[in-house]
């Protein structure tokens, strides 16, 4: 499996605009935020695998460089493979940065706060 940061160029274009939907979809999910809140990536990977199959498949499939609908896999090499997307610093960074640990809600507008200050 590839690491993000070994992709380059023009790949790294083509992998990032393949991996936005299925992580997109992931960090949506709000047990799996409370999971990477407390740093469990075991019950993350769980989480992943039970509640959203297609996303991850599509993610291994593109950082193994094979076509998502004919991907294979198996028992012995799928817990591996999902291990070391977590364990993947750049990963884990791309899936920060698409929101998988920020707080679901704002305390209130920015914009607010600059005002009442202002006042």
């Amino acid at each position: 499996m590839r690491k993000l940061s070994e992709i380059k160029n023009e790949d790294a274009l083509d992998v990032l605009v393949e991996l936005i939907d299925p992580v997109v979809l992931i960090c949506q999910d709000m047990e799996l935020k409370q999971v990477m809140k407390k740093n469990d990536r075991v019950q993350a990977v769980k989480i992943a695998i039970k509640n959203h199959k297609d996303e991850v498949l599509k993610i291994l499939a593109i950082l193994d460089g094979e076509n998502p609908d004919t991907y294979e896999f198996n028992i012995v090499t799928l817990p591996i493979k999902l291990m070391e997307l977590f364990n993947d610093p750049d990963m884990m960074t791309f899936f920060t940065s698409q929101g998988l640990m920020s707080s679901e809600t704002s305390s209130g507008s920015a914009t607010e706060n600059i005002e009442a200050i202002e006042n």
